[in-house]
């Protein structure tokens, strides 16, 4: 988590571009707490050595009435725990049964946490298909010139259709039909002019992550009077892919916000 927020609060760090870091995260949270081997392997050798009390190197042991202790230098000390009942509470000592029971519930906190952490960070921004289409209106992320033309064009589609349903379609408020932020029709005649404008400025961002540099790419494409013209569609596209800087958690919750 220090790491997403640290990338997350980049001057360079777009929205469009949160979707892998979002998506490894999740990832890496998933396998170490949700799935079948969860809990096992390097990242978890401290707890697996803590909960091992027969190990000869674990300071926590059994005494000889089965109560958790902790012995270190010369010195036992027992573990308790408090038990509540109404506006009541208890004292106990830990036995095997209960710290076995403790194990099964840090377990299950830990596995909870993960699941909830996972679901704020899908829901917090727009899902992955999104956030990845978006990513069409960024020349450095996208529009790579070493990838093959034609599966380009198709994985260009394949986006393109996800902004047109997105941006582009009419919903209905109060039984008042609302159009859409876009003209999807625009967008279709359009997306040849696009598309050759993309290709021809990838090799112009000579520092593509440098603060700045694809707000300068955009307001130069911007100004031309031929492309306002030809795809100003677009234009209206690139605005919503890439005015949202995360930077800081108040722009998330403002991106997120209904």
């Amino acid at each position: 988590m220090n790491v997403i927020v640290k990338m997350d609060q980049s001057l360079t760090m777009y929205i469009a571009e949160y979707t892998n870091v979002r998506k490894l995260t999740c990832l890496t949270s998933d396998n170490l707490y949700m799935m079948p081997e969860s809990f096992i392997g390097p990242t978890f050798n401290d707890w697996t050595t803590l909960i091992d009390i027969e190990k000869i190197e674990n300071y926590l042991k059994f005494d000889e009435k089965w109560r958790l202790c902790m012995a270190v230098c010369g010195y036992v000390f027992l573990f308790h725990y408090v038990s509540k009942m109404g506006q009541t509470s208890k004292e106990f000592r830990v036995s095997r049964d209960q710290f076995n029971d403790i194990v099964i519930s840090v377990r299950h906190n830990l596995i909870q946490i993960a699941q909830s952490i996972s679901k704020e960070l899908r829901e917090r921004f727009p899902r992955d298909e999104l956030l990845e289409s978006i990513s069409v209106g960024i020349p450095s992320i996208y529009w790579n010139i070493e990838k093959e033309i034609d599966s380009l064009k198709v994985d260009f589609l394949s986006k393109f259709n996800i902004l047109v349903h997105h941006f582009g379609r009419h919903v209905k408020v109060q039984g008042e039909e609302i159009g859409g932020i876009l003209d999807s029709s625009k967008l279709y005649q359009q997306d040849f002019c696009f598309t050759h404008a993309m290709s021809n400025q990838f090799h112009v961002l000579v520092k593509p992550i440098e603060y700045g540099t694809i707000i300068k790419l955009w307001t130069i494409l911007g100004e031309s009077q031929y492309l306002q013209e030809n795809m100003l569609e677009y234009l209206k596209l690139v605005d919503l892919c890439q005015t949202t800087i995360l930077r800081s958690m108040e722009n998330g919750r403002m991106f997120s916000a209904p």
